[in-house]
């Protein structure tokens, strides 16, 4: 888009040399060299308009990605479209862009054309410089398209972003679920060892106050860690939940 704008700059600059640089050769030569700047400016206007339909079309599928992910169902059964109505879709994109490659060619001849009063040579400057002002403004609508595509854009990632900052801080507080579970697992086992010891039969057996504490200590040593490491895989998978 903007190679067209300067294509047609540059022949609004050599239609407007033209006549100076060629007063003096022969008439017919002239009239044939006029010809060449609007030919140049209308068929770079024309091109310019295709690049135009190409970036709103680009830039609407932009601005549409995640939108069918997040809208309800009854509004995405109305935008569903069958294999034939696809087709049908993607011939009428096609036709529509020739259909606007030959209206952006025409408007420029015709206006410069209809100029009364005046020679070749000033008609063909009109017409080129009519053609750039085309695609100028091919180029501002290119703009304002892209803009609203990258402004699309710009919001999802940030809303990704997002999500990936919650979704780190959930894999943060994941991680102590499988430690505090091997955690646990080491309890049972080692309580389970410690119930067949021998020297708890020995203080059973003695039958004093203190033996009697000393084994309900032993005894409930690693389960009560291991009531506490549940207690903290218990925080975890709740932080797990709000993140």
């Amino acid at each position: 888009m903007p190679l067209c704008v300067g294509v047609g700059a540059t022949a609004t600059t050599f239609s407007l040399l033209v006549p100076v640089l060629l007063g003096s050769l022969n008439q017919n030569i002239l009239q044939e060299i006029y010809l060449v700047c609007p030919l140049i400016s209308v068929l770079s206007a024309a091109v310019a308009s295709l690049a135009l339909q190409e970036a709103r079309s680009f830039a609407s599928r932009a601005t549409s990605v995640g939108n069918r992910r997040f809208a309800r169902s009854g509004l995405v059964g109305r935008t569903w479209l069958s294999s034939a109505e696809q087709i049908i879709g993607k011939s009428e994109g096609a036709k529509a862009k020739w259909r606007t490659f030959c209206l952006s060619v025409l408007p420029a001849p015709l206006l410069g054309s209809l100029v009364p009063g005046t020679s070749l040579a000033t008609k063909s400057i009109i017409v080129t410089a009519l053609a750039a002002a085309q695609q100028a403004y091919f180029l501002a609508q290119s703009e304002y398209s892209l803009a609203r595509a990258t402004d699309a854009v710009a919001v999802k990632a940030r809303s990704a972003a997002v999500c990936d900052t919650y979704a780190n801080q959930g894999s943060r507080s994941a991680a102590i679920l499988p430690f505090t579970s091997a955690l646990s697992g080491l309890c049972a086992a080692a309580t389970a060892a410690i119930v067949e010891l021998p020297f708890l039969e020995s203080l059973s057996a003695a039958g004093t106050l203190t033996t009697l504490s000393a084994e309900m200590a032993i005894v409930s040593f690693f389960p009560a860690f291991s009531s506490l490491f549940a207690a903290a895989a218990s925080v975890s998978k709740a932080r797990c939940e709000v993140q």
